[in-house]
């Protein structure tokens, strides 16, 4: 199943950026692990976020001492999350 789902957030510089994405439909998550990472629109890495998967939920945290590395010059980005099954 591929899925794209367009959402606006807001990564307040200094503050900790958690969420938490229900995988819904016939999807083992069992082996399964999560990347996620946030690039300036020009395609810079501006943050790598921590995933952990539980049951059914990919839970993604950016530590607000990370995103302190993030240039208050960026006012907009974006980020994908990715479900990694063996090679998949």
């Amino acid at each position: 199943m591929n899925t794209i789902k367009n959402v606006s957030e807001t990564i307040h510089i200094g503050s900790d950026f958690r969420r938490a994405y229900i995988v819904q439909g016939d999807v083992d998550l069992t082996t399964a692990t999560a990347i996620c990472k946030v690039r300036s629109l020009t395609g810079k890495l501006l943050a790598t976020a921590e995933c952990h998967i539980r049951e059914d939920t990919i839970i993604v945290t950016i530590r607000g001492k990370d995103t302190l590395k993030i240039s208050e010059s960026i006012k907009k980005g974006q980020y994908d999350v990715f479900i990694v099954v063996k090679d998949y």
